[in-house]
C-alpha cells in the first residue's frame, strides 16, 4: 500500500513538472538584449520596470521554491517512514502542492506584470518571437541527431 502510493505521489509529481515547463511564460532578462529592445520598440522607462518587476518576483520566487523543497522533503521523509499512513501522506502532499500552487502563482504574477508594461501588442510580439526561437531551436536539435 505504502509503495503504491509512493508511486503515485512520483507520478503525479512528474505531471505536474511537464505542465509547468510547457508554459509559455518568457524566461531570463530578454528585455536586456538589443535585438528584443529594438524589435519591441521598447523605452527604456519600460525596461526599468521590467528590472523592477523582476527583482521582486525572484525574490518572492526564491522564497515560494524554498518553501516547495521544504514539504516536499517532508513528503519524502514521510512516504520513507514506517509510520505513515495514507491521511499523512495525503495532507502532507496537499500541502507540498499548496506550495507549488503558490509558486505558480507568483510566476504567473510576473507574466501579467511583463504584459502590463509592454501592452498587449508587444507582448503577442514578444510570444511570437519566443515561438520562433524555440522553433529554431528544436530544428537545431534534430540536425545534431
Amino acid at each position: 500500500m505504502l509503495k503504491k502510493s509512493a508511486v503515485a505521489l512520483v507520478v503525479l509529481w512528474c505531471l505536474s513538472a511537464v505542465v509547468c515547463l510547457s508554459q509559455d511564460v518568457p524566461t531570463g532578462r530578454w528585455w536586456h538584449l538589443p535585438r528584443v529592445v529594438s524589435r519591441l520598440g521598447l523605452e527604456p522607462q519600460q525596461v526599468r520596470q521590467l528590472d523592477a518587476a523582476y527583482h521582486d518576483s525572484r525574490l518572492k520566487l526564491i522564497d515560494l521554491k524554498s518553501a516547495l523543497e521544504k514539504e516536499r522533503f517532508k513528503l519524502e521523509s514521510l512516504a520513507e517512514s514506517r509510520a505513515a499512513d495514507a491521511a499523512a501522506l495525503m495532507a502532507q502532499y496537499r500541502r507540498m502542492e499548496e506550495a507549488r500552487v503558490a509558486l505558480g502563482t507568483e510566476r504567473f504574477r510576473f507574466f501579467v506584470k511583463i504584459r502590463e508594461i509592454v501592452g498587449p501588442e508587444r507582448f503577442r510580439q514578444l510570444l511570437e518571437l519566443r515561438r520562433k526561437r524555440l522553433k529554431k531551436r528544436q530544428a537545431e536539435r534534430r540536425r545534431i541527431k
